[in-house]
């Protein structure tokens, strides 16, 4: 398939898709809770759902260990791993080489 109608063809789907996703969100109806009011704060707080993991640390650690310790252990972990050379040698000692390298390099 050539590049104009493949793109063509991705843009068509993507309309398709936007349409569906338009349909349905005029049909169903979301569960919205009314206006927020400052003078009445709901009973317990909740934090957002993205914040779901530390809330739930809160309640397990004292804030120091599960506010600051173990999400900056986990961050400083995810900032290591590209630095790892344990993947690199697993890709590099696991090529094959064809026998007509293997032949000309003897």
């Amino acid at each position: 398939m050539t590049y104009p109608a493949a793109l063509s063809h991705f843009v068509i789907a993507m309309e398709v898709v936007f349409l569906l996703l338009v349909w349905v969100s005029l049909l169903a109806n979301a569960p919205l809770e009314g206006l927020a009011d400052p003078m009445h704060t709901p009973n317990p707080a909740k934090a957002p759902w993205y914040f779901l993991g530390l809330h739930e640390l809160l309640h397990y650690f004292p804030p120091m260990v599960a506010g600051v310790l173990i999400p900056g252990l986990v961050v400083g972990a995810l900032v290591i791993i590209p630095y790892s050379t344990s993947t690199l040698k697993v890709a590099a000692s696991g090529r094959v080489r064809s026998s007509a390298a293997r032949s000309s390099a003897q």
